[in-house]
């Protein structure tokens, strides 16, 4: 299937003594493939700023938390399971990835939670700073509690054979993503329609 866009050419004689011609051919400006472009641009360049977390607020310090446990964490189980050397060199490469993968990935989420600001309506709910507050405070408990877990009850070998990485951190990181959407909404006002923040 061919798609075309229909152009116009314009032609126009220059007054010198030769009869030459100059043909431009224009395309009209299609609105919705420019709204798409700006739309990609500015998502592309709101996910190049890379968010900073601010050790003075609550947030910052247990998104600090939340990222500390899960590197630790995560140091731990590469450190345990290159000892027992039941994997091989190219296995361990693949997790080392995803555990690095997933450590970027949650920062960047919890940079964005703690840099919200205004509030967002999201299936009925209002949702500002003061639940995201609570939001994390939530996560970083869960993960100090975790990690506790992990230190005294958790045999290594479990580690070792994958049982230790748990269900628990990976559901954690995906509500995380999801909340991440939330505030990835524009803000609104209080009437439920979108404002300029």
């Amino acid at each position: 299937m061919v798609i075309s866009f229909p152009s116009s050419t314009t032609t126009t004689a220059t007054p010198s003594s030769s009869p030459a011609t100059t043909t431009t051919t224009t395309r009209p400006s299609h609105g919705i493939s420019n709204y798409l472009l700006s739309t990609l641009k500015a998502r592309f360049t709101r996910f190049r700023q890379v968010p900073t977390l601010d050790l003075s607020t609550a947030p910052g310090r247990a998104a600090i938390v939340i990222l500390l446990c899960r590197a630790l964490y995560s140091l731990a189980h590469v450190v345990l399971a290159v000892q027992s050397r039941s994997n091989t060199p190219s296995e361990m490469a693949v997790v080392t990835l995803f555990l690095v993968l997933d450590l970027l990935v949650v920062a960047y989420c919890l940079g964005r939670i703690a840099g919200l600001h205004g509030e967002r309506k999201v299936l009925g709910f209002w949702i500002g700073r003061r639940q995201l507050d609570a939001f994390l405070s939530g996560c970083a408990a869960v993960h100090v509690l975790y990690m506790l877990y992990f230190l005294i009850f958790v045999d290594l070998r479990a580690v070792v054979f994958s049982l230790g990485n748990g269900p628990l951190l990976t559901g954690v990181k995906f509500v995380i993503v999801v909340v991440t959407w939330v505030v990835d909404r524009p803000p609104t006002d209080e009437n439920g329609a979108l404002g300029i923040a």
